[in-house]
């Protein structure tokens, strides 16, 4: 208790003195820099999770040809997941003497349990969201199945054995597929009516979807408890792995906003080293007087921790409260390029933020500090009695640890960060190689220069390592900022070359032969441009240059050769 309160006594004469303002202020741009990242990329990402799961209406989806166990389902309930099942097949429907081949979906009331329907009760463009689906009797379809049955709402339709009233137009679905059966217009029902409808005999072609939502840390836990016991022919899917597009991308601003956060923390690690440097160079008299008083080395250096776990504590909660108006105001700026609805920021990534200044002062400020417990008293009687630097091991060692650590936190991917750090440490071993060279070859110059920038080469020749850290100090920050402009360059032109100008928006299915004339003609009056039209059949891929296509493709690659 002594020592804190001398460490508090301390810590408020430095303060007052001046002593601690440089620290303080790099410090709390640190922390808050970091903690408006943290929250920043914390509610955007959870934002864009939320949003892509509604491709999949859920957040985690198991595909398979038949019926999953009860077991799964009763694990899923004992952890409190949502749950809503689809169950998809083709059917031929018939009515007023018309033929069309549909994609029949029968949903429980569950669904979508991400993202919403979009249905309308007339044939114009008015739309209704609605997160809920069609009641028990009542059937919802697209406008392309009323115009090829001549149908028109309020009509019947015959599903199987079952008479099913159309109710709505369905005009949108936040998980429709994208294979071949999905391009036939859509019927969706309520799983109810199903069994009454006996279309479903042995030997039907169907798909069930077993659809489930909730905290991610849950998700996760579902995910690693049914993944053991999937048979082939079941697949287990969320946004990266069903929508590769969309996790591809979310991945790239994953990696991005990391290593911003990275950034910022760098040169934040740079500026605490060099305030706490002069801190401690400026505090060997204090220590040989304490050293005088009887104090030991761990005792001088115990103080002096306990004054900067106080300071970062103090600076750690401004630059928190400092970081989390910054996001708010950020999400304002940007409000309209983001989504309308942003999720709540997490107290967690308010912890991460806070906990990253801790991290960050004890990173970079321990090594100047460990040199104040190796003060001597004979500084007293001789003053240019220094105390010997620490090992350079352990200063680049903890500073590598510290920027491995957070890259490796923020990506989430350790061969990348691997990457990152091997190639900073050979690309600082060859400028630092450089930077050497250079100031010795300079050395030749100084018989010719005035007197003034004689003193001042000199000065820079005479201390070369402290030189040559800063140099590449200020070197790295300015490459930091110019690789993370740069990064944001490649990454926009990435994702723009991803689809081709001309890409293809709109599709025609279903032209007979005695319309292909005049759609053609229809084409060019409008002046659509348009790819060759082909004929579309079904067949089975048997074989690729005389190769048995069961040679070629692996189990469960989805035909990737």
């Amino acid at each position: 208790m002594n020592r804190f309160k001398l460490a508090l006594r301390l810590l408020w004469r430095d303060g007052r003195s001046g002593e601690l303002t440089i620290l303080f202020c790099a410090l709390i741009i640190a922390v808050s820099g970091s903690t408006t990242i943290s929250l920043f990329t914390d509610r955007l990402q959870a934002t864009m999770n939320r949003q892509a799961a509604e491709f999949l209406a859920a957040d985690l989806v198991i595909s398979s040809p038949q019926p999953i166990t009860s077991d799964w389902l009763q694990r899923a309930t004992e952890i409190n997941l949502k749950q809503s099942q689809a169950i998809e097949f083709s059917s031929v429907l018939m009515e007023n003497n018309e033929l069309l081949l549909s994609s029949v979906k029968a949903v429980t009331h569950l669904y979508p349990l991400r993202g919403h329907l979009k249905i309308s009760d007339s044939d114009d463009t008015h739309q209704k969201v609605v997160q809920h689906s069609p009641l028990v009797g009542q059937v919802w379809v697209e406008q392309r199945v009323l115009s090829a049955l001549k149908l028109k709402l309020g009509d019947s339709l015959t599903i199987g054995d079952k008479l099913l009233n159309i109710s709505q137009i369905l005009t949108y679905e936040p998980d429709k597929q994208g294979d071949f059966y999905s391009l036939s217009p859509r019927v969706l029902m309520n799983e109810a009516d199903l069994a009454a409808t006996r279309i479903i005999q042995l030997g039907s072609r169907v798909r069930y979807f077993y659809q489930f939502s909730g905290e991610a840390r849950t998700i996760l836990q579902f995910k690693q408890y049914v993944k053991p016991y999937l048979n082939p022919s079941q697949r287990l899917v969320d946004i990266h792995e069903d929508r590769p597009e969309i996790g591809n991308a979310l991945t790239r601003a994953e990696r991005y906003l990391g290593l911003s956060s990275t950034v910022v923390i760098l040169i934040a690690g740079v500026a605490i080293a060099m305030a706490t440097r002069r801190y401690s160079e400026r505090h060997f008299d204090s220590a040989a007087i304490l050293r005088c008083l009887g104090c030991r080395q761990y005792d001088i250096l115990g103080l002096f921790i306990w004054q900067f776990l106080l300071l970062g504590m103090i600076a750690s909660s401004i630059g928190c409260v400092i970081g989390w108006i910054s996001q708010q105001g950020l999400f304002y700026l940007l409000q309209k390029l983001l989504p309308a609805e942003v999720v709540a920021p997490s107290e967690l990534a308010l912890l991460i933020g806070w906990l990253t200044g801790l991290i960050i002062l004890f990173g970079f400020a321990l090594p100047p500090l460990l040199r104040l417990k190796k003060v001597s008293a004979l500084r007293v009687l001789r003053r240019d009695l220094e105390p010997l630097p620490s090992s350079a091991w352990l200063v680049y060692g903890l500073a590598l640890s510290l920027i491995g650590g957070l890259i490796g936190l923020y990506t989430q991917n350790w061969q990348m960060t691997t990457i990152i750090i091997g190639g900073s440490c050979i690309a600082l071993f060859i400028i630092g190689s450089l930077i050497y060279f250079s100031l010795q070859s300079i050395r030749k110059l100084l018989p010719y220069l005035i007197l003034s920038k004689r003193f001042a080469l000199q000065s820079l020749l005479s201390q070369l390592p402290a030189t040559i850290s800063q140099i590449l100090a200020f070197s790295l920050t300015l490459t930091a900022m110019i690789l993370t402009l740069t990064v944001r360059n490649d990454l926009l032109i990435d994702w723009q070359k991803q689809l081709p100008i001309d890409t293809a928006n709109h599709f025609v299915l279903n032209i007979f032969p005695n319309q292909l004339a005049d759609f053609q003609t229809d084409l060019k009056h409008y002046r659509i441009p348009s790819n060759r039209l082909y004929p579309m059949v079904s067949g089975r891929l048997v074989a690729v240059n005389g190769e048995p296509i069961q040679q070629r493709v692996i189990a469960g690659s989805e035909g990737d050769n």
